[in-house]
Parts: structure tokens; C-alpha cells; sequence
């Protein structure tokens, strides 16, 4: 102001925004009185990144402390979640639990795996694993048939590892060499190569094979027997009421090396009535 040669003309115009040197129009000084006021309001970018950063922590802390103190009743975040589910959620609709989704999982897994480590062994060891697959199942139609079908109070242990034997060392064998010849021989495709193929299955082999199941199922006490006439054709006939539809299916649908398999759980059925005529010898 000493400089100006003007102390009171320039600190009046200092107080103003403008210089002593220089005079503007009022308008003018009070356009740039105003810019100067919002420049001095507005931070610099530097400014607000830090504000807004510093603003989410405190939002940040406020929420945790806030979830901190309401307990079991739930901060801001969580209510928010919550509404958001329910809204998400249709009307009447109930929320399964998660335990039971994981279990079924679980399941389903160990079922996949326990089907794979199946076929994997069928494919390296066809001849053992359709036998023991026989024998299993048999052993599962005789206790169901004393149990439920008899009413036996206790179970025949000796029933039970007869037919266990009886479809290890000859029904598993003879029906893997069977189906084996009967698909090498007759390879046509389709419902007609399926008939084709059950044609001597039950004219020919069905007879047969009965005819050796029941003599080593009437020899197994020790004493060799044969059936009768009248037992084998009540057991062929039997047969016939059974079998026919079914391995028409399994030559016509299933593979081959899944034939066996598929024949053993019907076989469940059949098991149940060779069991009964262990019963009566």
C-alpha cells in the first residue's frame, strides 16, 4: 500500500477483489467476485478423492459398528441383504435347507463313482464280476423269500450259501458264454436281431439250463437228484411266463456287457420262486 502512494485506496480495493492500479465495471467485479467464490467452494480433484475415500471409511466403520451393537438383530448390511432376498424370493415359497442339497450331492457322487469303478472293473474283468453280481443277488431273492414270502422266524444260512454257490459256479459262467455266443452268432441290430436271438434262447437253452439248475439245486444236500418230467416242465413253463418279454428287452436294449446285469434284477423274481422249490425238496 506504502508502494502505491495510495494506503487507503489500496487496501479498500484489496478488501474489493481489485487492484489499485486498475478499475472495472461493477458488473464485471462482481462476475469475477463470484467465480473467485466458487473456485475458493469447489475442492481440487485431489481434495475430493481424498474426502471420498475418507467418507466409505466412515461409512464403513459406522456400519461394523452398528452390526456390533444391534447383535442378533443385524447391521444395516445385513437388513439390506435380508430384503433383498425375501424380495427375491416368490410368494409362498419356502427356502430349502443347504444340508439337504449337499447330502443328495453326496449321494449322487458316491453312486457315480461306485458305477464307474462297476464298469471299470467289467471292462478288465468281465467273467468275475458277472458271477459275483449273480451270487450277490441271489443271495438278496433267498432272504427276501424267507422273510417276507415264507414268514420264516429264522433264516436258512444254508438256503442262503447254496444259492450264492449255485449262481456263482454255474448261472453267472453259463449265461456270460451264452449271451456271448448268442450276440457273436446273430449280430443283426434292431427288434428283429432280437428275436432272432431269443428264439434258441427259450426253445433251446431254457429247457436246458433248468434241467442243470434244478439237479445241482436238489443235489446240493448231498445226495445227487434229478427232476422229473413234471418238475421240469412246471419249471419251463414258469420260465416262459417270465423270461420271454425280458430278454426280448435286453437283446433288443441293453448292451451286452450290461445284459447280465440287467437280467440278475429280474432274476430277483425268479430267485424268489426257485427258492420255494428248494423249500419243498
Amino acid at each position: 500500500f506504502a508502494l502505491s502512494g495510495r494506503p487507503l485506496a489500496g487496501a479498500l480495493a484489496f478488501l474489493a477483489g481489485t487492484s489499485p492500479h486498475r478499475t472495472m465495471a461493477p458488473a464485471a467485479c462482481t462476475e469475477e467476485s463470484s467465480t473467485r467464490q466458487r473456485r475458493s467452494a469447489t475442492p481440487p480433484p485431489s481434495r475430493q478423492v481424498a474426502e471420498a475415500k475418507a467418507g466409505e471409511a466412515a461409512s464403513a466403520t459406522e456400519d461394523a459398528s452398528g452390526e456390533a451393537a444391534s447383535g442378533s438383530r443385524g447391521g444395516p448390511s445385513q437388513r439390506k441383504g435380508q430384503i433383498a432376498e425375501s424380495c427375491a424370493m416368490p410368494a409362498g415359497a419356502t427356502k430349502t435347507p443347504p444340508t439337504t442339497a449337499g447330502e443328495g450331492l453326496v449321494i449322487l457322487r458316491w453312486v457315480q463313482a461306485l458305477w464307474t469303478a462297476y464298469l471299470s472293473a467289467l471292462g478288465r474283468r468281465p467273467l468275475y464280476v458277472k458271477t459275483a453280481t449273480c451270487g450277490a443277488i441271489s443271495v438278496v431273492g433267498n432272504v427276501f423269500c424267507q422273510v417276507y414270502v415264507e414268514g420264516a422266524p429264522m433264516l436258512d444260512f444254508g438256503r442262503v450259501m447254496r444259492f450264492g454257490i449255485l449262481n456263482i459256479v454255474y448261472v453267472g459262467p453259463v449265461l456270460h458264454h451264452w449271451f456271448g455266443f448268442l450276440n457273436r452268432q446273430i449280430s443283426r441290430p434292431g427288434l428283429t436281431g432280437a428275436m432272432l436271438r431269443l428264439l434258441p434262447d427259450q426253445l433251446l437253452m431254457a429247457p436246458v439250463f433248468n434241467f442243470g439248475l434244478l439237479t445241482l439245486l436238489y443235489s446240493s444236500g448231498g445226495q445227487f437228484k434229478t427232476p422229473s418230467f413234471s418238475e421240469l416242465w412246471e419249471t419251463t413253463v414258469s420260465n416262459w411266463a417270465l423270461w420271454p418279454a425280458t430278454n426280448l428287452l435286453l437283446f433288443w436294449l441293453v448292451p451286452p456287457d450290461l445284459q447280465l446285469l440287467f437280467g440278475n434284477f429280474v432274476a430277483l423274481l425268479w430267485n424268489v420262486y426257485l427258492s420255494t422249490k428248494d423249500a419243498s425238496q
